[in-house]
């Protein structure tokens, strides 16, 4: 079982996960942790969606929902889909992060022996299982939060923070902030809560899987606008819109005296640490989305999704053509279309289909009274 706190840790680190290659929401420019704030409402609403599923289905996960919402006939294709989105999402991370490994640290290293290094240890966490997983993440949480706010303190103490670069606010006027930048931050990375519909039913019971999710939720935003600003404090918007991994470059910068520097390791272990866990996130709940179809036994479906994964992170082209797939193809189709169009027509076709459940229930009674 997974504690209140766990999940509280798990959330977090797979909310900010690849968050940190990026600057959310910078087409809005020095504005982009207004937009980072309205993302984060939207996320609230989208959670309060995948809990009322989860609500109507306890102790079930994705997988059973849809076979149990659907119907074996549309069920298993929507099964299918989900788990397919989920292993693609795991292998778009998992090249995310071979090629931020390959960039700042093994740039003479081919992809695939970076790949199977980053894969191993994530095969036998799966392999020990979700509890493994929980645990490992309240102790990596501390660790990540230590580093984080090492490195915020720092940035400010080595004189590079210049609050300056935030204004003017809302220079385009509020609504401005209504646009694909908003739809994008949304989706990502509020939207990817949707593979905790796989891992709920682990939790020890409703109302704290709930409160911690929402905790979880408010913590990721202040993170992420926490972030952003020190981002445009350092680089600017211009710079930062056009930066690889706008973070590192924030941490390249920091210089202390010349005593503390080069703190690149520091900051390839603090981006590790999120994206560890959003593929393992990722590839477990596209492992647990296909048992109810596959019958079989666990490991092996983790093997098969594994091979799916690795062979598809290799297939996936560059970091500057995954940044631009992602901006005009995934994000307003695939990423759309499994967070925020099918979730809320599955909650309706659940709230439908309880009378008609009821109204066969009474009948049978009054047919067969006891």
């Amino acid at each position: 079982m997974i504690t209140k706190h766990q999940l509280f840790s798990m959330m977090i680190l797979f909310e900010i996960g690849s968050t940190t290659l990026f600057v959310l929401g910078i087409g809005a420019k020095q504005d982009a942790w207004i937009v980072i704030l309205l993302a984060t409402l939207a996320g609230l609403l989208l959670l309060c969606i995948y809990f009322l599923l989860q609500k109507r289905h306890p102790g079930k996960g994705i997988g059973e929902m849809l076979l149990d919402i659907c119907g074996p006939i549309i069920g298993f294709p929507l099964v299918v889909l989900y788990a397919g989105y989920f292993t693609y999402c795991t292998s778009i991370n998992l090249r995310d992060f071979c090629e931020l490994v390959s960039i700042t640290q093994l740039e003479y290293t081919p992809l695939p022996v970076i790949m199977v290094i980053i894969i191993l240890p994530i095969f036998y966490l799966l392999y020990c299982g979700v509890s493994s997983l929980a645990k490992l993440s309240e102790i990596l949480f501390t660790i990540f939060i230590i580093s984080v706010a090492t490195i915020y303190i720092l940035v400010i103490v080595s004189g590079i923070f210049h609050p300056g670069f935030l204004l003017p606010v809302l220079s385009n006027g509020f609504f401005s902030l209504f646009n694909m930048d908003l739809v994008k931050t949304i989706e990502f990375p509020y939207g990817e809560i949707v593979a905790f519909l796989a891992l709920w039913k682990f939790t020890e019971s409703p109302s704290q899987y709930r409160r911690s999710s929402v905790k979880a939720i408010l913590c990721t935003g202040a993170f992420l606008v926490i972030t952003d600003i020190f981002i445009l404090c350092t680089l600017g918007a211009d710079y930062a819109a056009i930066s690889t991994i706008p973070l590192f470059k924030v941490i390249r910068l920091i210089n202390i005296k010349n005593i503390i520097t080069n703190l690149n390791a520091v900051g390839v272990v603090l981006i590790f640490i999120g994206g560890f866990f959003k593929i393992c996130i990722f590839f477990f709940a596209a492992v647990l989305t296909l048992e109810p179809i596959l019958k079989i036994s666990r490991k092996i479906i983790i093997l098969i999704v594994g091979a799916v994964v690795c062979t598809n992170t290799l297939s996936i082209p560059g970091f500057l053509q995954h940044v631009w797939a992602s901006n005009y193809v995934r994000t307003p189709y695939v990423h759309g279309l499994f967070q925020i169009a099918i979730p809320p027509v599955l909650l309706l076709a659940s709230l439908a289909k309880s009378p008609e459940k009821k109204k066969r229930e009474q009948h049978s009674t009054d047919v067969f009274p006891s």
